[in-house]
């Protein structure tokens, strides 16, 4: 196992406050009052240029008082008084002493740059000011909806989450104002109320490193942009510059992804895999017997002798349904002899709602190699080890270690008279047998004298305390019990020096052709093949229609490949002698340093606590689409749990080394507690009555 001494970029934002500074340029305000449609107008009028709402509470007996804290501008405060209007003015110092810690003030800061705008006086001012900062995106295909990154710091941990909205009817709500939300009264513009998308997930994609323009538009860029801007406009008002906090890697592992033939197509071999659908969905039925056709088609499942049959009814053994959603009447769910797994058609064909017609998503020439349907397999003999009780799927290595644990799974149980924690266990044999056994316990009991795994399932629910909507799970070996918690921590790419590349490299930048022939000249050539190629570039070069061209014109008109040795070398000296580079070069491996905690896994400690994070298996090609996250494992009453964590990764690691739970990708915690939510999920199906014998 490598350690080393690399730093991980995260989303823990460092920062200190100069309050000299702060209070020259600014001043902050509790504002309460019981009338809160007169707000708008007296900030306005009272140079406020940004609020943080408090919520209601009772202040001089009366019960419905609105609570504001607000920054003001010192040189255009403007000290409006109202009768309904009660005003607490501080300083830093005070506001801070009164509760209000620093999260909260700069992102008063932060709200004020992004809402705020210059009038015709050149005063900064924020008409209809908003509690929450909502960046606004390009509108979608649709009119009706638009999405935007809701930015959030919270101990001092910056969180950008995507957030809908729809258009709607009334005359109040959220209306598009500079690139912001805010949240008005408007006839003249379209209004938006917040909205999900029935239990889809919109998403701004987290990184592009495709040219600057779309690296601006994610969320690493937009980072960029807020602590650029903050440093640029607040620098008086800070002693420390923002920045985000970068943390030692220590128990670095770099992917070991297998590249063998999957195990799944293996355990398949010489047995019957049989396509079932209701025929009283006529798209359904018939996407399903195209999806058994392209399987009987499979050279993959030829070469296997897996038997392919379709029916309306589920065989003894492994059953592919075809459903229309999760909420199709006719979902069944598997008992002892038929294994069931799912198919929805809306995540393998864009359907017609109109005519019933639908087309296709899958574009591999051999239905094997749909990462989609692929991993629906893998799910099917997932559910099969459940139900019978053995692993198959896991090499014997991984089934060794998954068994030097056991695994906990915690969570609210349903009960109509009080709250009920259930509890189920894993145990893994290292011989790959499973056995499940589950407790349950009232939430607000004070001790539990029960089973064994009832005393430790209530000792973990107590020391997760608030945290319990973050438990994950643990892992309990012969001596110690370990807890795995999500966080809002992340790993973040260098998105400072990205930009910097990228802007380097955008395709507007002008070079002189005579800079270009004299960087090729200064090359240093090894070989003939070089030297071959390096006259071609020479050639090329010569041959260019201008004197002085645009970056994307001279890639235009060369030809040779980027993949040429001469070409990569001209790249590396234009940037040396000229600043600027013919194609971005950062995701080659020699800016590594940039990607730190978005490939491979390894262990940070944060404040005092350790953190793992779990990377992608290469590195990045054009984009991320969502961030790495940081998990945090704690060590139930341990005296020195940072060693204790220390001993445990390297075992822990290889259970997120397995391929069968995210197709190519690592599982982010140990593999064994996927089998504890088919385990779950099988139960809970079984509840709702969803037998096989529906059908028939």
């Amino acid at each position: 196992m490598a350690d080393v001494s690399n730093l991980a970029l995260t989303n823990y934002l460092e920062y200190e406050f100069d309050e000299v500074g702060f209070d020259q340029r600014f001043e902050l305000a509790l504002i309460e009052t019981g009338h809160p449609d007169e707000l708008p107008n007296w900030f306005e009028k009272s140079g406020v240029t940004a609020i943080k709402t408090l919520g209601k509470r009772p202040i001089d007996s009366a019960p419905s008082t609105y609570s504001y804290l607000v920054l003001v501008d010192k040189q255009s405060t403007a000290s409006i008084k109202s009768h309904v209007i009660k005003q607490t003015r501080m300083t830093l110092s005070q506001a801070c002493s009164s509760g209000f810690d620093s999260d909260v003030v700069l992102m008063l800061l932060i709200k004020r740059s992004w809402q705020g705008r210059r009038d015709e006086h050149a005063k900064l001012v924020n008409r209809a000011a908003t509690s929450d900062l909502y960046l606004v995106f390009e509108p979608e295909k649709s009119q009706k909806l638009r999405t935007a990154i809701q930015v959030e710091i919270k101990q001092h941990i910056l969180q950008l989450k995507t957030r809908t909205f729809r258009i709607s009817s009334n005359d109040r709500g959220f209306v598009v104002s500079d690139g912001c939300f805010k949240y008005t009264k408007s006839k003249t513009q379209p209004v938006f109320q917040k909205r999900g998308l029935n239990g889809q997930k919109n998403v701004v994609r987290f990184l592009s490193v495709q040219e600057l323009a779309q690296f601006e538009k994610t969320r690493v860029g937009i980072i960029d942009q807020i602590i650029a801007t903050v440093n640029d406009q607040y620098e008086t008002c800070l002693k420390q510059l923002l920045q985000l906090r970068a943390f030692p890697v220590t128990d670095y592992q770099r992917p070991k992804l297998s590249t063998t033939e999957p195990i799944v197509t293996t355990l398949l071999a010489e047995k019957r895999l049989h396509f079932l659908a209701s025929p009283a969905q006529p798209a359904v039925f018939a996407f399903m017997k195209d999806l058994a056709d392209g399987a009987q088609k499979s050279d993959i499942l030829q070469a296997h002798n897996v038997t392919i049959t379709v029916g309306t009814e589920p065989i003894r053994g492994l059953n592919l349904q075809v459903v229309k959603d999760l909420n199709d009447p006719d979902y069944l769910c598997s008992d002892g002899q038929h294994i069931i797994q799912h198919l929805t058609l809306a995540n393998f064909a864009d359907v017609n709602t109109t005519t019933g017609d639908y087309h296709w998503r899958i574009k591999a020439d051999d239905l094997l190699k749909d990462k989609k349907f692929h991993m629906t397999l893998a799910q099917l003999m997932i559910k099969r080890e459940v139900i019978t009780r053995q692993l198959r799927l896991p090499t014997p290595e991984k089934i060794t270690a998954a068994a030097r644990f056991r695994y906990i799974v915690i969570n609210k149980a349903s009960s109509t008279t009080q709250t009920l924690i259930q509890a189920t266990r894993l145990t893994v044999t290292p011989m790959g047998q499973l056995s499940f056994e589950s407790t349950t316990f009232a939430a607000d009991a004070r001790g539990v004298t029960g089973s064994e795994l009832s005393r430790l399932a209530w000792q973990i629910w107590q020391a997760a305390g608030s945290r319990t909507s973050q438990l994950l799970g643990a892992l309990q070996s012969t001596t110690q019990v370990f807890l795995i918690y999500n966080t809002e921590l992340t790993t973040l790419p260098d998105g400072n020096h990205l930009r910097k590349e990228l802007l380097a490299a955008d395709g507007n930048n002008r070079i002189y052709q005579n800079d270009l022939i004299e960087a090729a000249k200064g090359m240093t050539l090894t070989n003939a093949k070089q030297a071959q190629d390096h006259g071609r570039l020479m050639a090329e070069l010569s041959r260019l229609n201008q004197s002085t061209l645009k970056v994307k014109e001279v890639n235009l008109q060369l030809t040779l490949g980027r993949r040429l040795k001469v070409i990569q070398a001209l790249n590396d000296l234009l940037h040396e002698r000229n600043g600027i580079w013919l194609y971005s070069p950062v995701r080659q491996r020699r800016f590594a340093k940039y990607w730190i905690g978005t490939y491979g896994m390894g262990l940070l400690e944060i404040r005092g606590q350790s953190y793992y994070f779990v990377g992608n298996h290469q590195l990045v090609k054009d984009q991320l689409a969502k961030a790495i996250p940081l998990k945090c494992i704690e060590v139930l009453d341990s005296r020195q749990p940072q060693e204790d964590i220390r001993h445990m990764f390297q075992t822990y690691e290889s259970l997120l080394q397995v391929f069968f739970v995210r197709l190519n990708q690592y599982t982010v915690i140990p593999f064994p507690f996927k089998y504890i939510r088919e385990y779950h999920d099988l139960l809970k199906h079984q509840e709702k009555g969803k037998a096989v014998s529906k059908f028939g």
